[in-house]
């Protein structure tokens, strides 16, 4: 995938068919010392997008969204994969919030493309983040599960909105693999962490 209007699609690699994460979250992060409660302090330089994402994220500012799928229409215009996906879900959420990002990314982007949206298909059945986990043995698996079966034969895009470790989104695939009717499964993230 070539770069569209200031993003920079990164391909993913997976237990999924095809995934993109659309670019990376930051661009440079200097350490600056501590505040007065000893939390670590940074200069921090995003991406346009990262910028976008954390704002929607971390400072509830809905409005975001908007100029995100602004940002990233030209990408789904050009994503053949997306003629392929009949349904799209978000990964569960981890923690709750004033609204859930993902799932408002993914319910945008199911608009977009013309496809049905569900929150109902994978639950979480545990607090556990990837980004929590450390050393290579740590595992999430058994934390997302099937919620409910398909019907019929199905293709399904999984939205989230920062990809990390990449844990959650190989498990979310995992517990769909155990329905025999999901055939492909597709991955977007809006931003990549730089690990």
């Amino acid at each position: 995938m070539k770069r569209e209007q200031g993003i920079n699609p990164i391909r993913l690699v997976g237990a999924w068919t095809e995934g993109y994460a659309l670019d990376h979250h930051i661009l440079s992060s200097t350490y600056m010392g501590e505040d007065v409660y000893g939390h670590p302090l940074f200069d921090t330089t995003r991406t346009k997008l990262g910028e976008m994402l954390f704002q929607f994220k971390y400072r509830y500012k809905h409005d975001q969204l908007d100029s995100i799928m602004e940002e990233i229409i030209p990408f789904l215009d050009e994503w053949e994969a997306l003629k392929n996906v009949d349904v799209v879900i978000s990964v569960p959420p981890s923690k709750t919030r004033l609204y859930q990002p993902a799932e408002e990314l993914g319910k945008a982007v199911a608009l977009y493309i013309g496809k049905h949206y569900y929150n109902d298909v994978l639950v979480k059945s545990s607090n556990i983040q990837s980004k929590d986990l450390s050393g290579d043995k740590a595992s999430m698996t058994g934390v997302f599960h099937l919620a409910k079966l398909a019907k019929r034969t199905y293709n399904v895009l999984i939205v989230d909105d920062l990809y990390s470790t990449g844990k959650s989104l190989n498990e979310c695939v995992h517990a769909l693999r155990t329905d025999k009717m999901v055939k492909d499964i597709y991955v977007l993230t809006i931003t990549k962490t730089n690990r």
